[in-house]
């Protein structure tokens, strides 16, 4: 497995985002970067960049980057076009998906299943189960036929779990209710169950969002 070290830069900078390392809003300073990722300014900038490309960090005029502010109209924009795509490609991969692709479902499934255990133990990472929990999404989508739309829902996916880290890290992992969330996305999957699943996948992408909500009611 490729360590964080071995990362490119970019890749590691954007993981430090999503993991919270940094706050939302924090001023990123180009020399606490430096020191951080033990790299030079030019490549340092050019990542920003990238990331500023993505929406993960903010370039303002002569001031330099910002991490992105959270707030819960994106996060309603975020919820929205995840569901969006994920309905349409795992609705066209349910119809026309072959043993292939239940192959890869199933693979997917079970390697998330083990690792939500492990999770549940304190016996593994989060950045582990946020791996295995896209690689399981992206299985059940592997069948629409667009690349597009796959690399669009990658990016929503790890925005999205930024703010699902903020709350691991104040609540804990959501444990045996997660862990049957994605079970029973999976079966229904497997199963042909197309309405099933897709409503499975909405409550399931919709579980954080409600409950940001809730709290900012109260």
């Amino acid at each position: 497995m490729t360590t964080e070290e071995e990362l490119p830069l970019y890749e590691q900078m954007r993981n430090a985002l999503i993991y919270g390392s940094y706050e939302p809003g924090q001023k990123l300073k180009i020399d606490v970067l430096k020191r951080d990722f033990s790299a030079g300014q030019n490549a340092i900038r050019e990542a920003l960049v990238r990331l500023s490309v993505e929406g993960l960090v903010v370039a303002e005029d002569q001031k330099g980057f910002r991490v992105a502010p959270a707030g819960l109209n994106e996060l309603k924009d975020l919820a929205y076009m995840r569901n969006l795509l994920e309905s349409e490609a795992v609705g066209h991969s349910i119809d026309v998906g072959d043993l292939e692709w239940e192959g890869r479902v199933a693979a997917a499934m079970r390697k998330l299943h083990r690792t939500e255990e492990a999770l549940l133990n304190n016996e593994t990472s989060v950045e582990l189960w946020t791996r295995y929990d896209q690689e399981f999404h992206l299985a059940l989508m592997s069948a629409c036929g667009s690349k597009l739309m796959i690399r669009t829902y990658q990016d929503l996916f790890l925005k999205y779990r930024q703010y699902v880290v903020r709350e691991l890290k104040t609540q804990g992992f959501r444990g045996r209710e997660i862990i049957a969330e994605h079970l029973a996305i999976g079966e229904a999957a497997l199963a042909r169950d197309k309405q099933r699943c897709l409503a499975l996948l909405r409550d399931h992408a919709n579980t954080y969002l409600n409950r940001q909500l809730k709290q900012e009611r109260h």
